[in-house]
């Protein structure tokens, strides 16, 4: 059993990296990272604020980071990339309104506000594409995390519909999946299987990313 730590109740935001493997938290003072099995606390930075976004780059030095939390260690409409064996910023990423989501790949970054998602190019932070959703106040987006599929899922403008779409091929698809609020949803690896739930919660839906088919 492993014991809470004392900063314990003031995490804002747990994620998975891209193959589960590690997990990062954020809080109110900065950030931990955890080997995920064997269950391994790898190490903890005081930042002097809170972090209420973070996401991994696989098992590198690379985080994506968002302030939040009572004391924010940076702007909630800006993400910083953050190279821990330097322990320092190497780049930052502002926009018009506050940011619900991050997500990265290898060499793409995506950044989630209410109305509207930005893709760029990881490494050139280039504006590769903008996508405009319904109004998506938790940030909700699924993102195939296999390095060879380029599949997004995210809100599409109309309750309950979501867009799937390959960044390769830029091929697009709409699924009506629920009647009410999509309330969560997550892509398999390779982007071929989408589960969506509404805000009703009653049901988990199943649905070939292929052509919307619901298995």
């Amino acid at each position: 059993m492993v014991e809470p730590s004392p900063t314990a109740s003031s995490m804002l935001y747990v994620t998975f990296n891209q193959d589960a493997s590690c997990f990062a938290v954020g809080t109110e003072n900065g950030f931990s990272i955890y080997n995920s099995y064997p269950f391994k606390d790898n190490f903890t930075r005081d930042m002097k604020g809170g972090i209420g976004i973070i996401e991994m780059l696989n098992r590198s030095n690379i985080l994506a980071l968002v302030g939040g939390g009572q004391s924010p260690k940076y702007a909630s409409n800006k993400v910083v990339i953050w190279d821990d064996h330097q322990c320092k910023a190497i780049s930052e990423l502002r926009f018009i309104s506050s940011v619900k989501n991050v997500k990265l790949k290898r060499d793409k970054l995506f950044v989630v506000c209410e109305l509207k998602i930005y893709i760029f190019a990881f490494l050139t932070f280039e504006n590769l594409e903008n996508l405009e959703t319904y109004e998506n106040q938790k940030g909700i987006i699924a993102i195939s995390t296999d390095p060879n599929a380029s599949i997004i899922a995210y809100l599409d403008k109309i309750i309950g519909s979501v867009k799937v779409k390959d960044l390769d091929s830029q091929k697009e698809i709409a699924i009506q999946a629920h009647e009410n609020m999509i309330a969560c949803m997550s892509l398999n690896p390779n982007g071929t299987i989408l589960a969506t739930c509404s805000e009703r919660g009653t049901l988990i839906r199943i649905f070939s990313t292929k052509d919307g088919t619901l298995l």
